[in-house]
């Protein structure tokens, strides 16, 4: 793997935002994204000079910049750091921000990897999550995008949804997979607390599947992706060989990542910072010479934040040896009644010298990492 660290960059702007969203994305903001992009690129030549192997435009909708600001940007990521030969950078995109020219322009500007928010294909489903357009656009938008030339297409797809049926899951699959992508994202629609979503479950207007249900949807997923040439690398992502999420990747071993704009976060030289979310106290932040905070954390948090995304890579055994050196603690030893009552419960597998997630495991980490927590 090559070296140096994950550079994250947040475009908190959107068209619309959808009501199962809780990220730190606002709809009806368009007059701050000239200032919020002069921040951006401010932040950028304040940042400190390091080698950078993955670049990731996430939001929000990044596409809602034009194709001259994302160039405008890249440019000044490339100016700056030490960026990887054949570095990995990726884009997301709405599906209705996908047309031809500005796809054609956007990997001009830099962008060689595209991650697309299908989310659904069935036109009732896509009404229920707020998404504009129907299947059609999304169909159009990655047509598209092999026309402009990308060749390492990632398409999310959510299950879960209200009145959603193991079927019409079944169905979305085989109709993405039509379209052969280079990685598949497949995400549980969850609801957090705050969004219209939840309002609407805590008054009955929406009903979510069960657990038994959502666990039968996961299967089939599975299941289809993997019968198809799909490797299952990490819990929600699966990948042709050789095309998984590089910057993800990152992440989930424990990396060092960059994080630039607004509600983004850092974890550089064993140090977590963070960015604060409202989109004007990050501009007046970087004006008055730092909009970053840092977050203090215990020796138990950090292990514990260690495991949350170690322990979702599905074909990368967790290694004793390597938790030891890290934390500096011998984790057999202080853990080992955690980890037998997890291998009691059909949660994961144990060796002396390692361990990870069985299939029953995949499917319930939040209750794994809660065990750890507790200790």
């Amino acid at each position: 793997m090559k070296e140096g660290a994950g550079l994250y960059i947040h475009i908190p702007f959107c068209d619309t935002k959808c009501g199962y969203c809780d990220f730190a994305s606002f709809a009806g903001r368009d007059a701050l994204i000239e200032p919020y992009t002069d921040a951006l690129l401010r932040e950028i030549e304040r940042a400190p000079e390091i080698a950078v192997k993955t670049v990731y435009i996430g939001g929000g909708t990044p596409s809602m910049l034009s194709a001259d600001r994302i160039e405008t940007v890249l440019n000044a990521v490339a100016r700056k750091f030490r960026l990887a030969d054949e570095a990995e950078v990726t884009m997301e995109m709405n599906p209705s921000t996908g047309n031809l020219a500005y796809l054609e322009d956007i990997r001009s500007a830099g962008i060689n990897r595209l991650s697309i928010g299908v989310q659904s294909f069935n036109k009732k489903h896509l009404k229920t999550l707020g998404r504009r357009g129907g299947p059609d656009v999304s169909a159009t938008a990655i047509d598209n995008s092999r026309k402009a030339g990308f060749d390492n297409l990632s398409l999310d797809l959510m299950f879960g949804v209200p009145a959603q049926t193991v079927e019409e899951v079944e169905k979305d699959v085989g109709y993405l997979l039509g379209f052969a992508p280079e990685h598949i994202s497949t995400y549980q629609l969850t609801v957090a607390e705050g969004t219209p979503f939840h309002e609407w479950s805590e008054k009955g207007i929406v009903v979510l599947p069960d657990d038994e249900l959502l666990v039968e949807m996961y299967d089939v997923i599975r299941e289809k992706l993997v019968s198809a040439g799909y490797r299952h690398y990490e819990i929600s992502n699966f990948a042709k060989e050789g095309k998984e999420c590089g910057h993800n990747l990152g992440y989930w071993l424990g990396d060092d990542f960059l994080g630039l704009g607004s509600a983004s976060h850092s974890f550089l030289r064993g140090k977590r910072f963070c960015n604060p979310e409202s989109v004007e106290e990050y501009i007046n932040g970087v004006i008055a010479g730092s909009a970053a905070r840092i977050i203090e954390e215990n020796d138990n948090q950090k292990l514990e934040n260690y495991l949350l995304m170690r322990l979702r890579l599905i074909e990368i055994d967790l290694e004793f040896s390597d938790i030891n050196q890290r934390f500096n603690i011998d984790f057999l030893k202080e853990y080992r009644t955690v980890l037998n009552r997890l291998e009691s419960l059909g949660l994961l597998w144990l060796s002396q010298e390692r361990a990870g997630l069985n299939a029953k495991g995949v499917l319930f980490l939040n209750n794994v990492i809660l065990e750890f927590i507790r200790v």
